[in-house]
């Protein structure tokens, strides 16, 4: 299994994908203590189980995530004899610190688990080839990952979104690509162009434009990684009007510009 340096120092982290697996445990279940010297992602693809991690036991279930520093001693156990139980387990160096949780370290993304989902299961997929340019891409993903924990970390069960705000950033999500502004997401909501960025801010710690702005950049800097596109289309391709907008916008977010993060992402 191949691995490339990512060399970005966008947020501070400058990881390395060192290798992804796969587990899937089903009669012949056979649980035991695990620990690793890389920063460990994993991702619970299916079924449901209970993760000692040190003196503290979760609850885990598909679409949760739990991010351990190295060394973190954990064991995972499935909730009943007839379920199955599988997840994938991402091995990182040098992340930084703001990948990890505060508090518990299960992570449940809630509305963008559908894309975290895709990035886990392309990053596994591509890894399986030792081709230069199929592990590129998967540090590209990996980035998108971490910058998608980092921002969501602290969205767990119970964190107080309410229903409507929910949907409203699933559908930002899903259609971040369009032409969106307050009175289209008022008109989705049935709220106050007022109340909305109100209620969004209380419940979410950003506005509604704040955030799909993010959402945004976080595919930028996917598709800088990943592919040979030029700086205006990737920019149309995630809904600004023009390129020098959205470098503006990129390295206001970032940091840096489009094309330094991309030479970087690619070393």
């Amino acid at each position: 299994m191949g691995s490339t340096t990512f060399t970005s120092d966008v947020m501070g982290i400058k990881p390395e994908l060192r290798y992804i697996s796969r587990f899937r445990y089903e009669n012949d279940w056979q649980p035991s203590l695990r620990a690793d010297t890389s920063t460990q992602i994993l991702y619970f693809s299916e079924g449901k189980g209970r993760m000692d991690i040190g003196d503290e036991s979760h609850d885990v279930q598909s679409d949760d995530f739990a991010v351990l520093a190295p060394n973190t001693s954990y064991l995972i156990e499935r909730s009943a004899e007839e379920d199955s139980l599988e997840y994938y387990v991402v091995g990182i160096g040098n992340a930084g610190a703001e990948i990890f949780p505060e508090g518990s370290p299960i992570i449940r993304l809630g509305d963008s688990r559908s894309t975290a989902r895709r990035l886990i299961t392309t990053i596994y997929r591509e890894m399986q080839d030792n081709d230069k340019g199929k592990s590129l891409l998967s540090e590209g993903l990996l980035y998108e990952l971490i910058v998608l924990i980092s921002r969501r970390k602290d969205d767990k069960a119970g964190d107080g979104v309410s229903s409507d705000m929910a949907e409203l950033r699933q559908y930002m999500d899903d259609h971040y690509a369009e032409d969106i502004d307050l009175t289209t997401l008022s008109n989705i909501s049935s709220i106050s162009r007022f109340h909305l960025v109100r209620k969004f801010r209380k419940e979410t710690g950003s506005t509604p434009m704040e955030y799909l702005g993010k959402r945004r950049i976080s595919e930028a800097c996917s598709l800088l990684a990943s592919t040979e596109m030029s700086i205006s289309a990737i920019a149309s391709s995630i809904g600004f009007s023009s390129s020098s907008y959205f470098s503006e916008r990129f390295r206001k977010e970032t940091g840096i510009p489009p094309t330094r993060f991309r030479n970087e992402a690619r070393g």
